[in-house]
């Protein structure tokens, strides 16, 4: 299923970059740089212990790239790649950790990692406001969905195969974003947005996770 919703992604970014012709001055591309939030879960919980025993990493730094057009001049499609970083934790030999479904002993010391990464497509409204001769905003929201994969292995467990199944999978989840772009020209802006990714299978925002970012946006 998240192999088809890739095909359609990219079927879908094809007809956006084809209509730029067609529709110039509505075309946008954004580029994002900020930091992500992860919900890792019940995952993590080590055995007899708080889950404060486990060092864990749930914040970290990633990228956001969308392109679409906007129809008559205020609702419109987008597509969009993301890498959000990864999520972290460290083990240490002969602890026992659990997650929804099973408890595992740890074999070796060490980190086991995730990489978040995935593909979207969404409806975009916009409008703007000019508040003087020389300063020039625009306010978005979006909503859409989005096929997500936490890659990675681990060999430091017990059971390995039985834990990457839940801490190494994909999904197909909803995505929704709150923003503004300062606008320097008719062309260029700086972009502040606030996402929420869920990270479930069946398009909600369970599970997820929030992306402060900033960068810049593109008009033509």
């Amino acid at each position: 299923m998240m192999n088809n919703f890739k095909r359609i992604i990219f079927i879908s970014l094809a007809i956006l970059l084809m209509s730029f012709s067609s529709k110039a001055d509505q075309a946008f591309f954004s580029f994002n740089y900020g930091q992500a939030s992860h919900d890792m879960g019940t995952i993590l919980r080590a055995d007899g212990k708080a889950e404060s025993t486990l060092k864990k990493d749930d914040e970290a730094e990633g990228y956001m790239a969308s392109a679409g057009y906007l129809i008559l001049g205020n609702f419109g499609l987008e597509a969009m790649y993301y890498d959000l970083g990864s999520t972290s934790f460290k083990v240490t030999a002969k602890d026992v950790i659990k997650d929804d479904n099973n408890s595992y002993i740890v074999g070796t010391t060490g980190t086991i990692t995730n990489d978040i990464s995935g593909y979207g497509l969404g409806l975009v409204g916009a409008g703007n406001a000019e508040f003087t001769s020389y300063l020039n905003m625009t306010f978005y929201a979006k909503v859409g969905a989005h096929a997500w994969e936490k890659s990675g292995s681990t060999s430091l467990l017990d059971n390995n195969d039985a834990f990457a199944s839940g801490f190494y999978n994909d999904g197909i989840g909803a995505y929704g974003a709150l923003g503004t772009s300062l606008n320097f020209t008719d062309n260029l802006g700086l972009n502040l947005t606030y996402h929420t990714m869920g990270m479930s299978n069946d398009v909600s925002f369970t599970d997820s996770s929030s992306v402060a970012s900033a960068g810049i946006r593109f008009q033509f």
